[in-house]
């Protein structure tokens, strides 16, 4: 696992790399260069069409990093492999466009679509199913701390997205297009559908690296071992998911529904610290470190804290 890969300074000697500069520059003329290139073969308003929407946003990314890394921009394993699934897979479908006699600039603004509607739809599915788990950051009172809440579920570079919610979205953006655009969707359909897969191929590898879709325990020597951090300030999910259990005292909570959301002590692990002290399989837990339990969340986010 390698979440973190490398970073990127913001700036390289005294001259800034990002905001307004060298990066954002040398955006702004590929972008320039690619409107003129199109436009002598298809016209401006479908050159704009085509560049306009791929230049805000890489213009806008550049200019706004240094506001969100001052450590310079961290190249995450996730990031990296998502970004190389997307070029590999707009290579695939221009590739065969050009062969069936289709403008490969209808391509390129199809791919700007769906991959902004994946990632929308990726994200928004996450941040639902795992609203109460991961996403949802309390107050002490009990409530919602919003600020935190928002910037917790906004933090998708982290990782935390979500193949399906991600082709709900790209199939939403491409059904739009296709309305759009009066464009043949079946047709579109059958042609980019091998580049969805080599996106999804890559961006499956990326989880790994990012700590996520991960298995069971296991002894078998192809088993993987994560660490306790992926990033210098964010611990991996198994650890997360591990120490919330109780995995790390030798037991496992559990509850049996939301009617009867108390949780127990679903197992115990032989010669674990739980055992030695006298745990019981069954029992009940009312509090912990003097806390009050009356939910799975409540105590999984106590024993937490003894491991964060």
């Amino acid at each position: 696992m390698c979440s973190e890969l490398f970073r990127i300074p913001l700036q390289i000697g005294g001259v800034p790399l990002f905001g307004a500069g060298i990066l954002l520059v040398l955006w702004l003329a590929a972008a320039a260069w690619g409107v003129l290139r199109t436009s002598r073969e298809h016209g401006a308003a479908a050159a704009l069409g085509a560049h306009l929407p791929t230049a805000l946003l890489g213009g806008l990314a550049i200019y706004f990093l240094p506001r969100y890394f001052d450590g310079g921009l961290p190249i995450r394993g996730y990031g990296l492999l998502v970004l190389c699934g997307a070029i590999v897979g707009i290579g695939m479908a221009a590739a065969r466009a050009q062969r069936r006699g289709l403008p490969q600039e209808a391509v390129m603004s199809l791919a700007v679509w769906m991959f902004v509607g994946g990632i929308l739809g990726a994200r928004l599915f996450y941040v639902i199913e795992y609203w109460d788990a991961r996403i949802r950051q309390p107050t002490i009172d009990g409530g919602i701390d919003w600020p935190a809440t928002l910037k917790t579920a906004l933090s998708y570079t982290e990782g935390g997205l979500v193949v399906y919610g991600s082709f709900l979205g790209a199939m939403a953006a491409f059904a739009i297009f296709m309305r759009r655009h009066q464009l043949p969707g079946l047709a579109i359909a059958d042609l980019i559908a091998p580049s969805l897969l080599a996106g999804l191929a890559f961006g499956r590898i990326g989880c790994l690296l990012n700590g996520c879709c991960y298995g069971g325990p296991t002894d078998d020597p192809w088993g993987i071992s994560f660490p306790r951090q992926n990033s210098p300030t964010t611990l991996s999910m198994p650890y997360q998911e591990q120490a919330a259990q109780g995995a790390f005292h030798g037991l496992t909570l559990a509850a049996e529904s939301s009617r009867t959301p108390t949780p127990y002590i679903a197992a115990i692990r032989e010669a674990s610290p739980a055992a030695q002290a006298g745990a019981t399989l069954g029992a009940r837990i009312a509090r912990i470190n003097g806390v009050q339990i009356e939910t799975l969340e409540q105590a999984q986010a106590e024993v937490f804290k003894q491991f964060s």
